[in-house]
């Protein structure tokens, strides 16, 4: 038995801590709900081969979820749900204390006044997507610098472009004279 565990009144549902993660993948909330340490867990994980890797797969399978999610929002979009207390109008009555009403603002969604009549699809999610997946056209750009010592050519679309000859290296020696000047 682990130390960790040995210390505990109860003997953890390890599946149920991997059913958990795989559900929400946070450790925090996996132990919280099976009622161990992290550390217990993460002892478990070290010690316990089969226990690494279903915790793993737990953790790819939520992420293949999270995938499917994200890709339905960005290409189909999404619906928000309306606010409980406006029924999504944004507004609500108020009592205006002669009798009269008049609407206010809803405290609880400022006044959004969600129109969830129709999906949405989301820019972010969709340029997400696009980068993930086609990054030679959507990936961020990369800017390299070179500094090049040797001349260069280049050849670019059939346009020849040379780069400037390197600067001359100063001399590391003062020249020498090839005579005394004494005459011999």
């Amino acid at each position: 038995m682990d130390s960790v565990e040995s210390a505990q009144t109860h003997k953890p549902d390890w599946s149920a801590f991997v059913n958990a993660l795989r559900q929400f993948p946070n450790v925090k909330r996996a132990c919280g709900i099976i009622g161990v340490s992290r550390a217990a867990a993460y002892e478990r994980r070290d010690k316990h081969t089969e226990f690494r890797v279903a915790w793993d797969e737990a953790l790819q399978d939520a992420t293949d979820d999270l995938e499917q999610t994200v890709w339905t929002r960005g290409t189909v979009g999404w619906r928000p749900p309306r606010c409980g207390s406006c029924n999504g109008a944004g507004k609500l009555p108020v009592d205006k204390g002669d009798g009269g009403a008049s609407m206010a603002r809803c405290p609880d969604c400022r006044g959004r006044g969600v129109d969830d009549s129709r999906d949405r699809p989301s820019d972010d999610l969709a340029k997400f997507l696009l980068r993930a997946h086609r990054p030679a056209l959507y990936g961020k750009v990369e800017t390299v610098k070179l500094d090049v010592q040797h001349v260069i050519e280049v050849e670019i679309h059939g346009l020849e472009v040379r780069p400037r000859a390197p600067e001359p290296a100063p001399a590391s020696e003062p020249a020498t004279e090839a005579s005394s000047g004494d005459g011999d």
